[in-house]
């Protein structure tokens, strides 16, 4: 199983009374590997046979237009819309249907053919980006215009940072701050971004990513007499802002919660 968030207006909210044949063809043995949120719809990623997928959309839960990717062995596994287009994260690339058809992003700074393992894909219209993050730390970044110097996140000048793996990405305003969150396998970091995307530096402008590793001295808590977790070495998958609450979710340290608005920044375990 898996949530899918229903967007701010709805539009991905869909009401099934009975099973939906993604591909229309009911002679086949297909089955859905994954879904993920596609433009104001959902996106469906099918395998169709042995490292063979096909990738479906649609908008209104009930007919399914076909994704052309460039070979069938690219499982689909997250879309975007950023500029008026759809980039996907499929098969450890990104592609883009801004030519009317889907074709690998290769410009320069552009994650490319790059022999690394892609992360994530996300956009923030209060930060005015466009942001994909490599396993190992490289930040990705387009701002509407073209495609900028990628950020290493993991940059040895920046101290307090212990994470080797980049697992999600995601925004949130905290305090008077815009906030991109990195979701890391060591708990995550709260990069500010100060100025716009295009100078972003760690030392020498004063447009800088200035970075925070939150709640470091307030992230432990004990759900039970031999049960005591830490977020801040936890492996953190996702991020969710609910008003000026923002929730974290990890892989077997449970769900964490924390109020933005609040000074101390604690954090709770539900």
């Amino acid at each position: 199983y898996k949530i899918i968030p229903a967007g701010e207006d709805g539009s991905r909210t869909f009401t099934w009374s009975s099973s939906i044949d993604v591909d229309g063809d009911t002679a086949t043995t297909e089955y859905v590997s994954d879904i993920f949120p596609y433009a104001s719809g959902l996106g469906v990623s099918v395998e169709s046979g042995s490292y063979a997928f096909d990738t479906f959309s649609t908008t209104d839960g009930a007919t399914f237009t076909s994704v052309d990717l460039p070979a069938t062995t690219i499982e689909a596994e997250k879309a975007v819309s950023f500029g008026g287009d759809t980039y996907i994260l499929a098969g450890n690339r990104i592609y883009s249907d801004e030519l009317g058809s889907c074709a690998l992003v290769s410009a320069a700074n552009s994650p490319g053919s790059a022999e690394t393992t892609l992360a994530d894909i996300y956009v923030s219209s209060p930060l005015g980006g466009l942001f994909i993050a490599s396993r190992d730390g490289t930040l990705f970044m387009h701002d509407g215009s073209s495609w900028l110097t990628p950020v290493e996140l993991f940059a040895e000048e920046i101290e307090g940072i212990s994470s080797d793996e980049v697992y999600t990405l995601s925004s949130a305003p905290i305090g008077a701050d815009q906030v991109l969150l990195v979701g890391t396998d060591k708990g995550y970091l709260e990069f500010i971004i100060s100025g716009s995307l295009d100078v972003l530096d760690f030392v020498d402008s004063e447009d800088v990513l200035l970075v925070k590793v939150p709640g470091v001295e307030t992230t432990t808590t004990s759900g039970g007499d031999y049960d005591v977790v830490d977020l801040e070495n936890s492996v953190v998958l996702d991020f969710d802002l609910v008003d000026s609450d923002l929730f974290v979710s990890t892989a077997g340290a449970g769900l964490w919660q924390t109020d933005t608005a609040d000074a101390d920044r604690r954090w709770s375990r539900e």
